[in-house]
């Protein structure tokens, strides 16, 4: 059993060491923010409005759609919820596709060492 709690102890120092040398490495931090903005960057180019990219990436669709269309004076709404839905997805799966490819060169680069 003591063996077996080196071992694990081993792994653990081993995590920490490898999650510690890429929080200190310039590389990955250039590289974080690099990402990060050009993801940022793309999403304003996708978006029409891009001050909405906050609520769309955490409120459902209904909701977000009752925030951000605009309505006449009857309470009738004057956009399409359709054509919100299209962009609604396509922001979010920019985030998605974003976020996964950074895990991936994450795990990528975790796995190289």
């Amino acid at each position: 059993m003591t063996n077996f709690l080196l071992a694990l102890r081993s792994v653990e120092y081993a995590i920490r060491v490898t999650f510690i040398g890429f929080i200190y490495n310039e590389a990955v931090w250039g590289f974080a923010v690099g990402f990060a903005s050009a993801t940022v960057i793309y999403a304003f180019f996708l978006s029409e409005n891009p001050r909405f990219i906050p609520l769309f990436l955490t409120k459902t669709a209904s909701t977000s759609f009752t925030k951000v269309a605009e309505r006449d004076p009857s309470g009738k709404y004057l956009a399409s919820y359709t054509s919100f839905q299209k962009e609604y997805s396509r922001v979010r799966i920019a985030f998605y596709f974003a976020l996964l490819a950074f895990l991936l060169i994450i795990l990528v680069s975790l796995l190289r060492i």
